[in-house]
């Protein structure tokens, strides 16, 4: 213990301006895990986490397949995927359904702090983190829906492209991070290719300067739409069913309504 405690005084010594953002994204970490643990555990589901929850429970992975290839639910099977691993390891609650997207906008916001770090002060990026989680998308870490997992799996994409783009030792995992993160992105909701658009956006404006392509980082951005093909026939009934799935079947209160797309899911 005592040279443990050595050590780490060296450490903090050699470098205090790190180990004191890094202290400080721990301190918010914990206030995050926290706060939102508390949430995710006291909020009742709503209309659409029902549909979460009934899915999620099938018997089995083929049962889910078929279930969404009703059309009523426009998601990938690997969303529940996720979500099913988590009730097999907490058991059915709350709890289990929501625990992925808690840490899933977790993540978010510390690669907003990863990404930000590398070309500005550790304080602007605590800043940055601690932004992402004043908006919105906080909202989406204790919601059992694929949105906060969507911005994990974007958020460490674009720390991968960032390192890939930098010429690092490490480019080729930096590539396959890239990719990876990517593919999980658009098989955890079909919208999430809208992720890169921003991406190749600004891999366009690097290629422009450098007066040459990075085909590498390009087959990264693009390979994961590859990756969607096995579930065109999910893609074609979620199409099919899209246009008519704000229509009301029947004049009734909106908890008949509810009740009636939940039961229509079993």
């Amino acid at each position: 213990m005592r040279y443990l405690k050595r050590f780490m005084r060296r450490r903090i010594e050699r470098n205090p301006a790190r180990w004191s953002a890094w202290l400080t994204v721990a301190g918010l970490g914990a206030a995050y895990l926290a706060m939102t643990g508390t949430l995710i555990t006291r909020r009742v589901l709503w209309n659409d986490e029902l549909f979460t929850y009934y899915i999620a429970v099938r018997p089995t992975l083929r049962d889910v397949w078929h279930t969404l290839l009703t059309g009523a639910e426009q998601l990938p099977p690997f969303f529940y995927a996720v979500t099913r691993s988590g009730i097999a390891i907490f058991g059915l609650s709350t709890f289990s359904l929501r625990i992925s997207e808690m840490f899933g906008v977790g993540v978010a916001a510390l690669t907003v702090y990863w990404f930000s770090a590398r070309r500005t002060s550790s304080v602007c990026a605590t800043a940055g983190a601690i932004f992402l989680l004043c908006t919105a998308a906080y909202e989406y870490a204790y919601e059992a829906r694929p949105y906060g997992l969507v911005l994990g799996f974007s958020g460490l994409a674009l720390v991968a492209w960032q390192r890939a783009t930098e010429n690092s030792e490490r480019r080729g995992i930096a590539l396959g991070g890239l990719a990876l993160m990517l593919t999980a992105a658009v098989h955890t909701h079909y919208y999430a290719a809208l992720v890169l658009g921003p991406l190749c956006a600004s891999e366009f404006a690097r290629s422009f300067v450098r007066r040459r392509l990075d085909l590498p980082v390009w087959v990264s951005l693009f390979l994961p739409l590859v990756t969607l093909m096995p579930l065109a026939p999910l893609l074609r009934a979620a199409s099919r069913y899209a246009g008519s799935f704000w229509s009301y079947l029947f004049t009734g209160s909106d908890r008949s309504r509810n009740e009636l797309e939940c039961v229509s899911l079993l």
